[in-house]
């Protein structure tokens, strides 16, 4: 199973740790943070392991970021011919545009030597399924793959996919939508995201944890190759389901699917609290509650956090909490990876290996007197447990 680099902004993280501590797989190339002119200049040796994410997710929204940059992207092209500013869908209607995207599309994948081919995906503000099928029909799926055929190429193909919570949770929804992926010939596998409304840091409701372990396992079921996109911790309970490949990110708009980084809005983010990985307690500790464990024990600080090159404090006590120093996130792509690594290859056994380590943390968590906060304790890891008590009794 491979860990991607999910990349965004300051990608130059992930390649530090890639080349210097050999942490990842692969990269996710983000084109709303990196410029089309940027990704072409860089290194073959990272886009060979790895493929573009188009992120043509909203078509008809004013380009965010360096989407505009990219000469595949709707704007663009809707620019170009049909001399409009957005892509609504009477100008997307119109084979000209849609053909000219798959062809962009392709073309730059091909030339910057990607692992794979990948199709987009047009989020459709709706949760009517049928529509959304039919929009991704029409407007991705059956030009990229003309264009595919036409083209003879031998690379695999990814098809994008965003599911929702209130899609995940309808098993009719989950069926008509694994029916219509499953039933697509010429993709090898699909680009699956997950894309969460929820408010707190982790995912804590079973039935959507349950049913997304349990629709990996039908599209791998259907030989589909799986490769899960935007993971945070929950990327370990779904390892259960045997996927190809999972994410990390180092922000948390790399490790949780939202809207807002590819539309402009005028809401403006507060800063969030630094936090740092720990691979004992399966969750991310904000900085205060750090200082106590440290002040309390260094012993205990040890055992809670993996003692990397990138952990605060191996060199000096002072260290300046802030939730931009990349130490944060090199020490978690070390951290994270290791603990991947380390997960069995069979399933019976994985799942076995991942109960003993959610077992071990709630242990320490229901006997230490460090105050977690709402964010750091035990509760997501409680759900956990319901939930691979009940995935158990399927596979």
């Amino acid at each position: 199973m491979k860990v991607f680099h999910q990349l965004g902004f300051r990608e130059n993280w992930n390649f530090s740790v890639f080349d210097n501590e050999k942490v990842g797989d692969g990269f996710i190339f983000s084109p709303v943070n990196l410029a089309q002119i940027k990704l072409e200049k860089l290194p073959d040796k990272y886009k060979k392991i790895g493929f573009l994410d188009p992120q043509c997710y909203f078509p008809d929204s004013t380009p965010k970021g360096k989407l505009s940059t990219y000469d595949y992207f709707p704007q663009t092209i809707s620019a170009e011919i049909a001399e409009v500013t957005n892509c609504n869908t009477e100008v997307f209607e119109r084979d000209d545009i849609k053909l000219k995207i798959a062809e962009k599309c392709i073309e730059i994948q091909l030339k910057n030597n990607f692992e794979y081919i990948v199709i987009p995906f047009n989020r459709i503000m709706s949760d009517n399924m049928a529509l959304t099928i039919e929009k991704n029909q029409k407007k991705y799926l059956r030009p990229f793959l003309d264009e595919i055929s036409k083209r003879k190429i031998e690379k695999k193909v990814l098809l994008t996919l965003v599911v929702s919570d209130a899609q995940i949770r309808f098993e009719e929804i989950r069926n008509e939508l694994l029916n219509w992926v499953t039933g697509i010939r010429g993709i090898d596998g699909v680009y699956l995201i997950f894309q969460s409304s929820r408010k707190s840091k982790q995912i804590k409701i079973k039935d959507i944890l349950l049913n997304e372990l349990n629709f990996i396992k039908k599209l791998k079921e259907n030989d589909l190759e799986v490769i899960i996109g935007y993971t945070n911790t929950e990327a370990l309970l779904y390892s259960l389901s045997m996927p190809d490949g999972l994410t990390m990110g180092s922000y948390e708009n790399l490790r949780k699917f939202t809207e807002d980084r590819f539309i402009d809005n005028s809401n403006v983010a507060r800063a969030p609290i630094a936090r740092l990985y720990s691979d004992y307690l399966l969750n991310w500790i904000p900085s205060g509650t750090i200082n106590s464990i440290r002040e309390q024990s260094l012993e205990e600080f040890d055992k809670l956090f993996d003692k990397n090159d990138e952990r605060p404090y191996n060199l000096s006590d002072e260290f300046n909490w802030h939730f931009t120093k990349p130490e944060l996130y090199k020490h978690y792509f070390i951290s994270f990876y290791k603990q991947i690594q380390s997960l069995p290859s069979k399933q019976e056994e994985r799942v076995d290996f991942l109960e003993k380590l959610i077992d071990r943390a709630i242990e320490y968590y229901q006997s230490s007197k460090i105050p977690f906060d709402m964010e750091s304790n035990e509760e997501h890891l409680l759900v956990w447990k319901e939930v691979i008590a009940d995935f158990k009794k399927r596979y």
